[in-house]
């Protein structure tokens, strides 16, 4: 018969595995591959490296979210690609502001 690990063996943080040591890289690395396959699906041009988004986001980290005082990332340009010259992170309410989102009204 063989041997298997017990189930609560993969909830057990492992950070030598991590590919980023640092933990608030290693929260941003996920969130940053979503951002890049959400790029992909949309058919938008995503020229962000990970060192660029950490730069972009490593002091408003926390402060991210869906209310219109959190933080998140947006374009200047919506007709240009997502890079380090034409990226910017903002309040979200600031961001539909600008976007032109009327609130479906």
């Amino acid at each position: 018969m063989e041997e298997r690990l017990p189930h609560w063996w993969l909830r057990i943080p492992r950070p030598h595995t991590w590919k980023y040591q640092d933990p608030l890289m290693h929260s941003m690395h996920l969130p940053y591959l979503r951002t890049k396959a959400q790029c992909k699906y949309r058919e938008e041009e995503f020229e962000l490296e990970f060192d660029d988004y950490y730069e972009l986001w490593k002091e408003k980290w926390k402060y991210r979210g869906r209310k219109a005082d959190d933080y998140c990332m947006t374009r200047i340009n919506p007709k240009k690609s997502w890079n380090k010259e034409n990226v910017i992170v903002v309040q979200r309410g600031i961001h539909l502001k600008n976007s032109g989102f009327n609130g479906g009204k």
